[in-house]
């Protein structure tokens, strides 16, 4: 029996009297594909509403204009104007400007105007007159209010040290006011005005009798001479 080798080295032959064996190279079973990865599933998108903040360690001198809800935690010595509301927990020298508006311990020095709703929680102080269409006294307020709707003194602790008009009032059991107090009636929407019927046409009156003129009499005819 004899044994020789391919050129190419890729396997060996064996012959032995009346057989030919054929020995291949081992191959390694193929690889099973990788699986395609699956898309990994995002998290929901949460809409945080936009606002400005200003930490308690905050100090800026200066009016400022803003089109997103403010928070201001440390101290503004400016005016204020904001589409949004103000919630203001430090101190603000300066009149705000603002669609809503909520004081929660904190100060202001100037005057407050506001679309909607005003509130003062307790421990806080306004130094400045009001102006809303809602208006919520738990803290002090030095100055006068000017509320189209209800003004409430909801607190033992409030103080109104001014002259309030709004259109309701309402003051807690230990609430304390220093000032006048009037209220306002809804302005009522003027009454349509009537058109008063129209007057008949009065009727022609007759044509004035033209006067007649006399008619000449006839000239009497000449008789003939006998």
């Amino acid at each position: 029996m004899a044994f020789f080798k391919s050129r190419s080295d890729d396997y060996t032959i064996g012959q032995s009297d009346d057989t030919m064996d054929v020995m291949m190279p081992a191959r390694s079973p193929a690889a099973d594909p990788a699986p395609a990865p699956q898309p990994e599933e995002q998290p929901p998108v949460v809409l945080v509403p936009q606002r400005t903040t200003l930490g308690a360690e905050t100090k800026i001198k200066g009016d400022i204009a803003s089109k997103e809800a403010m928070v201001i935690d440390g101290r503004v010595e400016g005016n204020i104007v904001c589409s949004k509301q103000v919630t203001v927990s430090g101190s603000v020298v300066g009149n705000i400007n603002c669609e809503s508006f909520a004081l929660n311990g904190g100060t202001v020095k100037g005057n407050l105007e506001c679309t909607g709703s005003a509130r003062l929680a307790e421990g806080s102080l306004l130094e400045g007159n009001v102006k809303s269409q809602e208006f919520s006294l738990g803290g002090t307020l030095k100055g006068d209010a000017n509320i189209t709707g209800l003004a409430s003194l909801f607190s033992v602790k409030a103080c109104m040290e001014g002259d309030l008009t709004a259109g309701k009032i309402s003051i807690s059991e230990g609430a304390t006011m220093f000032g006048k107090v009037e209220m306002t009636r809804p302005k009522e929407a003027p009454a349509p005005k009537r058109e008063a019927p129209a007057k008949p046409a009065a009727p022609a009156a007759p044509a004035a009798p033209q006067p007649q003129k006399p008619q000449a009499a006839p000239a009497p005819s000449a008789e003939p001479k006998k």
